[in-house]
């Protein structure tokens, strides 16, 4: 009888710690509620009062807008320096509305003072910034060296720089099917016959290349879909000098004096354009070639 009596007392007390305690944690998850709450609104009211000033600006800008649209150049240049000297300050768009207007005027006098206001304004003044492109005291600014083109041995353009240095007649300019002669024992790839599996490369598409580097000039005739006619090619001072270079050294290798540059597994078109030639790849037959010179 004592033992249940004491159950029968105990028994609410532990109900109510246990309400007590489901009271204190509903109590601190409405605390933690209430501070997200609080947060986010301040979160919210400091970005309304950092946008504050672009909100005062955007009708300024909308009406200098339209007053350019309605050719009130004028007025609008005087909204402009009310805004600078007054305020709101002028903003980035403020500074592109006003370019469209000197540029619309051709008044590149003011075009440029209003860059440089817009570079002061943003602190990215000309000094600045060419400051940042120097390398500082004791620093070296490094780039990357450039590349020499150097088609390869056997390639497409290889061999219409060497052909366009040792045909005959060459310098009075060759058309194209005695260029094509002349060039097909220096390389590995047809100059008539696509030799890829679309069909479409030969090694003649190189030409175009070495007329854009400046290797070879066309001259003359007419060039129409179908063919090419009276057009002549011929070699500029550079390309000269480039296939003396390459031809040097393909008879090194020719005559066993110098061993062909291991080159990477390339592709039909990549043997035709030349790709994958270096200066160090032909290294050895230059030096070979150089010694046979001297």
């Amino acid at each position: 009888m004592l033992s249940r009596s004491l159950l029968l007392c105990t028994c609410p007390s532990n109900s109510g710690s246990r309400q007590r305690r489901f009271s204190t944690v509903q109590a601190q998850k409405t605390d933690s509620s209430v501070d997200a709450d609080a947060s986010k609104k301040k979160k919210k009211s400091n970005k309304t009062a950092e946008g504050g000033a672009d909100k005062d600006i955007r009708p300024l800008n909308k009406q200098l807008r339209d007053l350019i649209a309605a050719t009130k150049y004028q007025e609008a240049k005087q909204l402009f320096a009310q805004m600078k000297a007054e305020g709101p300050k002028p903003n980035l768009p403020t500074f592109n509305i006003m370019t469209n207007l000197f540029k619309a005027e051709n008044d590149f006098p003011a075009l440029q003072q209003l860059q440089d206001e817009m570079a002061a304004a943003f602190k990215k003044t000309k000094k600045n910034l060419s400051k940042s492109l120097e390398p500082e005291e004791g620093e070296v600014k490094r780039s990357k060296p450039l590349r020499q083109y150097r088609p390869a041995y056997r390639t497409g353009p290889n061999a219409l720089l060497r052909a366009l240095l040792t045909a005959p007649n060459a310098k009075a300019g060759l058309g194209k099917d005695d260029l094509i002669s002349f060039a097909q024992p220096f390389c590995d790839v047809s100059f008539s016959v696509p030799s890829d599996y679309n069909g479409f490369y030969t090694a003649w598409n190189s030409m175009s290349s070495l007329i854009q580097k400046g290797l070879v000039q066309k001259s003359g005739g007419v060039r129409s879909s179908e063919s090419e006619m009276g057009l002549t090619y011929q070699l500029t001072e550079a390309g000269e000098a480039l296939a003396s270079e390459l031809n040097s050294e393909a008879q090194a290798i020719e005559q066993g004096k110098a061993k062909p540059p291991q080159q990477p597994k390339r592709s039909v078109s990549a043997i035709a354009h030349g790709a994958g030639s270096t200066s160090a790849a032909n290294s050895e037959a230059s030096k070979v070639a150089a010694e046979a010179d001297s």
